[in-house]
């Protein structure tokens, strides 16, 4: 919600989709571990706070909780859930990686927003772009044991400039 209280269709579903980024680029990042798989080591539940900031400087906490599962080395399905003071979010997405890449789907139940993820991956970090409605930004990710870092930053004009967010396990 707004400052003034208002909150609009467009910004709400611009909001789904940022935050969806979040969450998206969780799986991401490889992990540390020698012979697995861009996505050893994310089965299970992590939990995170983190902030968004708006385009006008105001800034609004989430909280979230995940749960992946990962059918085969490069394959992942995400459910996600986050909360701000004034939304509840429902981000779910399958992940797929060849050759460092990944590509992925996502979408936001709530809003109904439906999105595309690409990217590329290395040891500890993914450097990547998350579009969906005419809109994109930017995303960096890095992981180190059992926490993580996201940061989106928008590239289109949104009323959502950046999200921030700490994952732990």
């Amino acid at each position: 919600m707004r400052p003034n209280g208002t909150v609009t269709s467009l910004s709400r579903t611009a909001r789904a989709g940022l935050l969806a980024g979040v969450f998206l680029a969780l799986p991401l990042a490889m992990s540390t571990g020698a012979t697995a798989g861009p996505f050893d080591g994310f089965s299970g539940v992590w939990g995170g706070t983190g902030t968004v900031v708006f385009k006008d400087g105001n800034e609004e906490s989430l909280s979230c909780r995940v749960q992946y599962f990962q059918p085969n080395d490069d394959n992942l399905q995400q459910a996600m859930r986050c909360a701000t003071g004034d939304d509840t979010y429902q981000i779910n997405a399958v992940f797929i990686h060849k050759d460092g890449a990944i590509r992925g789907r996502w979408w936001e139940k709530l809003f109904n927003v439906t999105g595309k993820l690409t990217g590329t991956v290395g040891t500890g970090r993914f450097d990547g772009s998350l579009s969906a409605l005419g809109h994109s930004a930017d995303l960096t990710m890095s992981m180190t044991d059992n926490q993580q870092t996201v940061t989106i930053v928008t590239t289109t004009d949104l009323p959502v400039k950046q999200v921030d967010v700490e994952f732990r396990r």
